[in-house]
């Protein structure tokens, strides 16, 4: 069995700025790339289909945004030389090189670790709520892990979702976490993994 898997184009950016691609547009393009069945990524081949971003790649700087240069990658430089021609010509455009590595159908779960810093927590959930970051990214959940949870950090978590709401968001955050406890942080990816895998919106086969 083949499972066709949709992805956009390879966003590349110079180094300290975000990639952020375009919303992919529906008209699809196949990339002849079929990856085997494996215990990792199920009992389907998986047969890439690559589709153009509306409105390109931008690159973004703490609150700015810039259009992306062309790319300094010296690996990818060296390759483009040895492409072969009926390669390079049939299947690709070396310009617009489908990301085989991020598949826009996949659910996206967001995992925040917070020892003992409400502010710095604060600060990032504001981030994001100023570049509208989880409702761009279609994010199914936020898991935030409080390692020693103190009532400052579930007033921040109140005020958040306050102002989610005041801007008709919808505010997907599941605080996680005690006073009393504190997970190291291999523990706590360990479990927001089992919890996106376990979640209604989450992949059948654990690919979040």
């Amino acid at each position: 069995p083949v499972r066709y898997v949709h992805v956009g184009d390879m966003c590349r950016c110079d180094s300290g700025l975000l990639g952020i691609p375009g919303p992919i547009i529906a008209d699809g393009r196949d990339t002849e790339v079929i990856q085997q069945p494996s215990l990792a990524t199920g009992n389907h081949a998986k047969h890439f289909v690559q589709h153009t971003s509306d409105g390109g790649c931008s690159c973004m700087k703490n609150i700015g945004r810039y259009k992306a240069d062309t790319t300094k990658d010296l690996f990818l430089k060296k390759l483009k030389p040895n492409c072969p021609p009926l390669l390079s010509a049939s299947k690709y455009d070396w310009e617009n090189m489908p990301d085989l590595g991020v598949e826009e159908t996949l659910p996206i779960f967001v995992g925040v670790l917070s020892y003992q810093s409400p502010l710095s927590l604060n600060a990032t959930l504001h981030n994001w709520l100023d570049h509208d970051f989880l409702r761009r990214i279609r994010a199914r959940d936020t898991f935030v892990q409080f390692n020693h949870r103190s009532q400052m950090d579930d007033q921040i978590l109140m005020d958040f979702r306050e102002t989610m709401r005041q801007r008709d968001q919808e505010s997907l955050l599941t605080p996680l976490g005690s006073p009393q406890q504190n997970l190291h942080p291999g523990l706590a990816i360990s479990d927001m993994c089992r919890r996106a895998e376990a979640h209604p919106e989450g992949h059948p086969n654990g690919e979040n």
